[in-house]
């Protein structure tokens, strides 16, 4: 159902979707760069975790289950952030945010606004 803005509140949180898969493409990218330069290997893991956080922000972004593609990024970018705390894994706290913002605007903008009598 759309509201009188002409969509159904999730504008937004599908925005602020796209934002964090970027910036965790850009972050994945900068890791695999960081790892390499040191000559290692990179874990695979860790690029799988947040690989996750990539797909769930680019399906909620595209529109695919919206809220719980957030909930599923947020907890992979988040688990990614504590996992690489001690390297670069402080990078991804934007992404972090951004879930967290678009689930806190999604589920105000889902709100019922019911009528006083």
């Amino acid at each position: 159902m759309s509201s009188a803005g002409g969509h159904d509140g999730f504008v937004l949180p599908r925005i602020l979707a796209a934002v964090a898969a970027v910036w965790c493409a850009c972050y994945l990218v900068g890791y695999l760069r960081v790892v390499r330069a040191q000559s290692d290997d990179p874990a695979w893991w860790y690029v799988a975790l947040v690989g996750v956080a990539v797909l769930s922000g680019v399906g909620a972004a595209i529109g695919i289950a919206v809220r719980p593609a957030l909930v599923g990024g947020l907890i992979a970018s988040a688990l990614a952030t504590v996992l690489g705390l001690f390297t670069i894994g402080g990078w991804l706290g934007p992404a972090v945010a951004a879930n967290a913002l678009g689930l806190v605007i999604g589920s105000r903008s889902r709100r019922r606004v019911v009528p006083r009598r």
